[in-house]
């Protein structure tokens, strides 16, 4: 989940402006002269994901800070963008971000993570031309891909952009059976930095039925590319497998990844250490993939 928060003060009125992804339950807000007032007022308990919301805050004549406490699910399911009319068409654009993660306590390494602004991230920012959003977005960004879920018989449409500053990227469907030539699923294609490419995937009309993925597959940068984040679930039909013991279980989507962080030699700043590199005097950030069922 990532969140936006930009912030200035005048007059005693703090405004607030919040970007809102998935995952936030509350914005909470805390204002006084020294920021030893322990009541978190709370701002925005039900505020939608997706949508930009502006916030003015009295704050009083005398305060001298001011800051803001979110309050987030702890399991989010990354945004799914769905077909629609057999068709789902977005964009993917390839590029270095920074993410916030969990690191373990140094203290005390059994309890809740810390969460940290991280550097040295690959990820997909997102746009939606045809389809819907579980959101309600057009566009985003996230340290997981989006969800891309289509039916058996649609055609998936994506536009890859490769912003990656110095390495070639390509993309590859993780279990779907279709074609491996030409703009399909072919893993021979190289799209060089500043580049795009359109990658259309006819689905079989008697696909079958589950949770698959896609990254990248272009041959020297693959794992790279994936321990950075280049990754998304891509469900086809039923998530469940068309098990019926399964028809009525809640389920929910955790793509998790092996990440190891330090601190950047020149900036002092959280970032992955490359994979090549990852072992001792890091600190680990741990996930794998696949659907969590749910009972309740």
């Amino acid at each position: 989940m990532s969140l936006e928060i930009r912030a200035s003060s005048g007059g005693g009125v703090a405004q607030l402006k919040a970007v809102v992804e998935p995952g936030t339950r509350r914005i909470l807000w805390q204002g006084c002269q020294n920021l030893q007032e322990p009541v978190w007022k709370d701002l925005a308990l039900h505020t939608t994901a997706g949508t930009v919301d502006t916030f003015e805050v009295p704050i009083g004549s005398e305060a001298r800070f001011f800051r803001v406490r979110l309050e987030t699910e702890e399991l989010a399911d990354p945004p799914e963008l769905r077909s629609i009319d057999g068709l789902l068409d977005i964009t993917l654009e390839a590029h270095p971000s920074s993410q916030v993660i969990e690191l373990a306590n140094p203290v005390s390494p059994l309890a809740p993570g810390i969460p940290t602004l991280v550097d040295g991230f690959y990820t997909y920012a997102w746009t939606l031309h045809t389809g819907t959003s579980s959101t309600g977005a057009v566009s985003g960004d996230g340290a997981v891909g989006p969800t891309l879920a289509i039916q058996p018989g649609d055609r998936l449409r994506i536009r890859l952009k490769n912003s990656l500053p110095d390495e070639p990227t390509n993309l590859h469907t993780h279990g779907l059976v279709i074609s491996p030539s030409g703009n399909a699923d072919n893993v021979l294609i190289s799209i060089p930095p500043g580049m795009s490419n359109l990658h259309e995937y006819e689905v079989p009309a008697d696909a079958e039925n589950g949770i698959s993925w896609y990254h990248p597959h272009r041959h020297g940068y693959t794992a790279e590319q994936v321990y950075r984040g280049l990754a998304g679930f891509l469900i086809v039909g039923d998530r469940t497998g068309d098990i019926d013991q399964l028809a009525s279980v809640p389920t929910r989507l955790m793509m998790v990844q092996s990440q190891s962080v330090r601190p950047d030699p020149k900036t002092g700043r959280p970032t992955l250490v490359p994979l090549e590199g990852s072992g001792a005097n890091s600190s680990s950030s741990r996930s794998t993939a696949g659907t969590c069922p749910t009972s309740g």
